[in-house]
C-alpha cells in the first residue's frame, strides 16, 4: 500500500489550537509530532540501531521500518529550499524527458513521503533541526539575523558577520566560537559516541565555515564539492571506502 495519499493529507490537515481561521488555507504547520523534518535524525539513527536523546520522535513505524532490515549507512540528502511539490513536479519532467535521474531511481526504489518543515522555516533553523533533532524552540537557531548578546552586535548569521556591515567570518576573526552556539548534542556527536563514523559532504566554500563548525560537530570528516554531480560521485567514494561498517 502506497502512504503517500495518507501522509499528504495528515500533513495537511494537521491544526495547532488557538489558530484556527487566523492562517491561509493553504499554510502548512509543522507536524513535529511524526511528520516534520525534525523526526528525520531519530529515524536515521533508528535505521543504524541508535536510539537518540531528548530529540523529536522518528517517523511513524509503517512508514519506514519495514525497509529497515539490515540497514548499514544511510545518506542524507539535502537539497534547500526544493519543497514537496516542486520535488514532484521535477520528478515527472525528468520521467517525461526520459530522463534516469539519481532522484528518479532513488524514489523508484524506496519511498516518496511529504513532510513538513519547521518555523520559521529559514535555512540555518531548518539545517539546526536536522542536525539536532530539535525543533527551533529547542535549539535556538532560529532566524538568519539574530542578536548575540556577548558580542554586543546584530549578526547576519549565513555569513557570520555583524548586519549593518557585511564583512564574512567578521565574527570568527573577533572570537566567537560557533562550536558552542547550539547548546544541544549534534546528530554527529550523538552517534560517534555509539560507535557509528558520520562524514558530510557540503558546497565546497562552505567546508571551513562558522555554519559547518555548528552543524557537523562530531562529524568524522567533511569533504566539499563544486556542483550536484561532483558530489554524486564524492558519496560513492566515501561509501566505497566504508564498505560494511555503521556509517551515514
Amino acid at each position: 500500500m502506497n502512504p503517500l495519499p495518507q501522509v499528504e493529507h495528515t500533513v495537511r490537515e494537521h491544526k495547532l489550537p488557538g489558530l484556527e481561521g487566523q492562517l491561509p488555507e493553504e499554510f502548512i504547520l509543522p507536524h513535529y509530532g511524526g511528520y516534520s523534518i525534525a523526526n528525520l535524525p531519530a529515524t536515521v539513527a533508528g535505521l543504524l540501531g541508535v536510539e537518540l536523546r531528548d530529540t523529536a520522535p522518528p517517523l511513524p513505524d509503517p512508514l519506514w521500518t519495514d525497509i529497515a532490515q539490515g540497514v548499514r549507512r544511510v545518506v542524507m540528502v539535502v537539497l534547500d529550499a526544493v519543497g514537496y511539490l516542486q520535488l514532484r513536479r521535477v520528478l515527472q519532467l525528468a520521467e517525461a524527458k526520459g530522463e534516469d535521474s539519481p532522484l528518479n531511481r532513488l524514489v523508484r526504489a524506496g519511498r516518496l513521503i511529504p513532510l513538513t518543515s519547521v518555523f520559521p522555516s529559514t535555512t540555518v533553523a531548518a539545517l539546526t533541526t536536522l542536525w539536532t533533532g530539535r525543533a527551533p524552540a529547542g535549539h535556538g537557531f532560529a532566524g538568519t539575523k539574530l542578536l548575540l548578546s556577548q558580542q554586543g552586535v546584530l549578526a547576519n548569521m549565513l555569513g557570520l558577520s555583524p548586519a549593518a556591515h557585511r564583512q564574512p567570518g567578521a565574527l570568527l576573526e573577533w572570537g566567537w566560537e560557533p562550536d558552542d552556539f547550539v547548546p544541544v548534542p549534534g546528530l554527529g556527536q550523538q552517534l560517534s559516541d555509539a560507535g557509528v563514523r558520520t562524514f558530510a559532504h557540503t558546497h565546497l566554500p562552505f567546508v571551513r565555515g562558522g555554519l559547518a563548525r555548528i552543524f557537523m560537530r562530531g562529524v568524522e570528516s567533511v569533504r566539499g564539492h563544486a556542483g550536484f554531480s561532483d558530489m554524486w560521485i564524492n558519496i560513492r567514494h566515501t561509501l566505497t571506502r566504508r564498505r560494511g561498517s555503521p556509517s551515514t
